[in-house]
C-alpha cells in the first residue's frame, strides 16, 4: 500500500470509528457529531492543514486561535441574552462564565501560543525543515482523530449534566428515568450540552482546532530538535524552554481541580503525555549544566506532583467525591519505575 493510500485508509479507519462511536456514546444530537466527523476527514486528506505561515508569520493565526477560543463564551453569552430559557442553556454566572469556560479556552490557546513561539523561535532553520519533510502526509489523520475527540469530551458533558439533573431530580424519578437521565440519554435533561446549542457546536470547532494544531506543532518540534541532533548541529537549550514547559503542564495540574469529570479525566490522561513529552524535548537539546539538570529534575519532579495530586484528588467514577486511596501510591511507583527506565535508555 502507498503512503498515500496509507494516509487515506487510516483517516478512513478513524471515520468508521469515530461515526460508531458518535452513536454508541448517544451524543445528543448524533447526527451533528457524525458530520463533523465527516467534515473533517476530506479536510485532513485533500488540504494541507498546518500551512508553514503559522510559524513563519504566527501573529494572524494565534489571535484567530484567540478568536475561537472566546467565540463558544460569547455565543454562549448571546444565547442567555436572546432564547427563552437562556439561562438555563448558558448560566451567566461568574463560576461558569470565567472560571469553568472563558479560562480553560484562554489557557488552551496559550498552549498553542507557547508551542507556534518555540517553532517560530527556530527560525530559518525550522520553517527551511518544514518545508523539506516528506512524511508530513502521514499525520493528516490527525485533524479527524481531534473532531472525535472533541465529540467525545461532548458526551462525558452531557453525562455530567444527566448527573446533576439526577441529583437535582424529585423522588418521584424511578430507577430507569434515573439511569437513562445520568447517562445524558433524555434529550429533555440535556439543556446546556445539546449539540443543538450553537455556543456547543463553537465549542467543538475550538476543541478541534486547538488539539490538532496543538499536536502536530509539537511533533514537529520533537522531530526538528532529533533532526538537528542527528545532524550533528544540536539545538541550545533556552533559558524559557524551562518555564514555557512548566506553564503547558500547569494547564494540565489545574484541570485537576476542576468539579467536573470530564475536565478532570483530562488531567488524568493528558498530564502523562504531556510529561513524556517534556522529557523528549529536553532530552533533545545539546548538552549542557543547565540541560543536563533540567532533563533530570523537571519530569521527575512533574511525576512526583502527577502522583501527589492524584493521590488526593481521586474521585469514584460516579460521583463527585474526592478520596486518597492506594492508586495515588501504584501510581508513584510506576511512573519513578517508568521514568527511570526512559533516563537511562535514552
Amino acid at each position: 500500500m502507498s503512503p498515500d493510500r496509507a494516509v487515506v485508509a487510516v483517516d478512513l479507519l478513524i471515520w468508521a470509528l469515530g461515526s460508531m462511536s458518535v452513536w454508541w456514546l448517544r451524543v445528543l444530537p448524533a447526527k451533528f457529531g457524525v458530520v463533523w466527523i465527516t467534515i473533517a476527514t476530506p479536510l485532513a486528506i485533500l488540504s494541507d492543514w498546518y500551512p508553514t505561515s503559522l510559524v513563519a508569520r504566527p501573529a494572524p493565526w494565534l489571535l484567530g486561535a484567540l478568536v475561537l477560543a472566546v467565540l463558544p463564551v460569547a455565543v454562549g453569552l448571546a444565547e442567555a441574552k436572546l432564547r427563552a430559557n437562556g439561562e438555563a442553556i448558558y448560566p451567566t454566572n461568574r463560576e461558569h462564565v470565567l472560571d469553568g469556560h472563558l479560562l480553560t479556552n484562554l489557557a488552551g490557546a496559550l498552549i498553542l501560543i507557547i508551542l507556534v513561539s518555540v517553532l517560530h523561535k527556530f527560525g530559518a532553520p525550522f520553517t527551511d525543515y518544514l518545508h523539506d519533510i516528506s512524511w508530513g502526509k502521514y499525520f493528516a489523520p490527525l485533524l479527524s482523530f481531534s473532531a472525535l475527540v472533541a465529540i467525545v469530551f461532548v458526551s462525558f458533558q452531557q453525562r455530567d449534566e444527566g448527573t446533576e439533573a439526577v441529583g437535582e431530580a424529585d423522588a418521584t424519578m424511578n430507577r430507569k428515568q434515573r439511569r437513562k437521565a445520568r447517562q445524558g440519554l433524555d434529550p429533555k435533561v440535556l439543556v446546556k450540552t445539546s449539540l443543538r446549542n450553537p455556543n456547543q457546536i463553537a465549542n467543538v470547532i475550538w476543541l478541534t482546532a486547538v488539539m490538532a494544531y496543538g499536536g502536530r506543532s509539537a511533533v514537529y518540534m520533537l522531530a526538528f530538535l532529533h533532526n538537528q541532533q542527528r545532524g550533528g548541529d544540536p539545538v541550545e537549550l533556552p533559558w524559557w524552554m524551562v518555564p514555557a514547559l512548566i506553564g503547558i503542564l500547569g494547564f494540565f495540574f489545574a484541570c485537576a481541580i476542576s468539579k467536573k469529570l470530564v475536565i478532570y479525566i483530562t488531567f488524568l490522561t493528558a498530564t502523562p503525555v504531556a510529561i513524556t513529552i517534556e522529557f523528549a524535548v529536553l532530552s533533545l537539546y545539546a548538552s549542557s549544566p543547565t540541560q543536563e539538570a533540567a532533563r533530570l529534575l523537571l519530569p521527575l519532579l512533574s511525576l512526583g506532583a502527577f502522583a501527589a495530586v492524584v493521590s488526593v484528588t481521586l474521585r469514584r467514577v460516579d460521583t463527585d467525591r474526592r478520596k486518597p486511596g492506594p492508586f495515588g501510591l501504584a501510581a508513584a511507583l510506576l511512573c519513578l519505575a517508568g521514568y527511570i527506565a526512559l533516563w537511562v535508555i535514552w
